[in-house]
């Protein structure tokens, strides 16, 4: 299936022209000239924010003699869908965050993300992953890439056969962008994606910075989140190694055979060999232990002891700086690039500060007519002409001071409304 497949892949390429000089050598082996520039593969990865690459918990836990054990915090099990998208010349085009929730906010897009993930779109769905809405959304912002670096059209994208692929306003943005979209079908997604042997650093880099910026007790959330894969997007690939991943599943320049078939070289395991000796028996343990022993001092040889190397500064983690208030951008379903989402933010805050400014000023006002009444309430104080005082009212059952009549039910005397207290100056009037 996997040789059939890679010709199939071939005609698409000899079709819409990216393949030129081409010749079949056998079943799943081509020879030709390829503009890798043209070739591109997208693919999810989910990413767990606190817990390990494979969901398992990541933590303190203690538990009592005959006790079960218990955590002692509680983590964010939160799952994440991160979807890159990359070129076959090695290039990194686009990256798609999906979260699982309902509206975006500032959080999820912290200024140092913005700088350091170029065309970086934030999406939220039911479930944290792919739609046909969110794809669709994606292939927008992939377009804008296209433009940006005047990639010639027609290209080929290769994905997986999710569902979210096979929508009809997904295949009519396809073609009027003149985007070949060539699935794969179930299992043969390592034959002909690259991604499927690159993304694993993905989880791996995260796993490592997320450790170094933050102690284990710290359960992260969606900002935590984005801030760990701003500072690994610059790391958890290379151009020379998207190359490579290119050359593996059978695409290269001017290459003639798929690569997906390295033979690598037999290693020597560091699992301790079982003793000679009948199993379970007490000289089976105590051959056990002393080869672990063994293996231990040749390993502590091996290692470098950082605290020994004079002049050497041990690192502390320190953690970053988090926005206490996040700001809804939206409230439904949708995507945003991160540069639309940061304008939008901006805007919000400046409206929410001249609304803040506008209350304090109310505050202030009525501040100061609290203060002119009661000046002037039994006699008036006032040098000018007319008093500043003159036309306020207070009541004499809440005790606030207008202008006019107060009005509320539980101020009327007799469902008549009440009496109110004039100042000096509107009294001797």
């Amino acid at each position: 299936m996997a040789c059939n497949h890679l010709d199939s892949l071939a005609k698409e390429l000899v079709d819409v022209g990216i393949m030129i000089n081409e010749k079949m050598i056998e079943t799943g082996v081509w020879n030709g000239t390829v503009d890798t520039c043209r070739i591109f593969n997208c693919d999810e990865t989910p990413q767990f924010i606190n817990y390990g690459i494979d969901g398992t918990t990541s933590g303190l836990f203690y538990a009592g003699k005959g006790d079960a054990c218990q955590r002692m915090y509680r983590e964010n099990r939160e799952c994440v869908t991160i979807q890159p998208f990359v070129s076959f010349s090695g290039d990194i085009c686009m990256c798609q965050v999906i979260f699982k929730c309902t509206g975006i906010t500032s959080s999820m897009v912290p200024t140092e993300a913005v700088n350091k993930i170029l065309h970086l779109l934030v999406t939220t769905t039911d479930n944290g992953v792919s739609t046909h809405e969110s794809f669709l959304a994606a292939l927008k912002e992939f377009d804008v890439y296209l433009n940006e670096k005047n990639v010639k059209r027609p290209i080929v994208l290769l994905s997986d056969g999710h569902s979210s692929r096979l929508d009809f306003d997904v295949l009519s943005f396809l073609e009027s962008k003149r985007i070949h979209l060539f699935l794969t079908p179930p299992d043969t997604t390592g034959v002909t994606q690259l991604l499927d042997q690159v993304n694993k650093n993905i989880h791996s880099e995260y796993r490592k910075q997320k450790d170094s910026m933050f102690s284990d007790i710290c359960s992260l959330k969606k900002e935590a989140f984005m801030l760990v894969l701003a500072n690994i997007w610059d790391k958890w690939t290379t151009k020379e190694t998207l190359v490579k991943s290119a050359k593996r599943v059978g695409v290269a320049e001017n290459a003639k055979r798929a690569e997906n078939c390295i033979e690598t070289e037999k290693q020597t395991s560091p699992l301790i060999s079982s003793p000679d000796k009948r199993r379970g028996s007490a000289n089976y343990w105590k051959s056990k232990f002393e080869q672990a022993m063994e293996l231990i001092d040749e390993l502590h040889e091996k290692s470098i002891q950082l605290e020994e190397i004079p002049g050497f500064m041990t690192t502390k983690k320190i953690k970053p700086k988090l926005t206490k208030d996040a700001t809804r951008v939206t409230q439904v379903h949708g995507s945003m690039t991160a540069s639309d989402v940061i304008t939008l933010v901006e805007s919000i805050k400046r409206k929410k500060e001249k609304e803040k400014e506008k209350k304090e000023n109310a505050a202030k006002k009525k501040e100061e007519v609290t203060r002119l009444f009661i000046t002037c309430k039994l006699q008036c104080y006032c040098e000018e002409i007319k008093c500043k005082a003159f036309g306020l009212k207070q009541c004499p059952t809440c005790l606030n001071i207008m202008r006019s009549i107060c009005s509320k039910a539980n101020c009327k005397v007799n469902g008549k409304n009440p009496e109110m207290i004039l100042s000096a100056a509107a009294r001797k009037k």
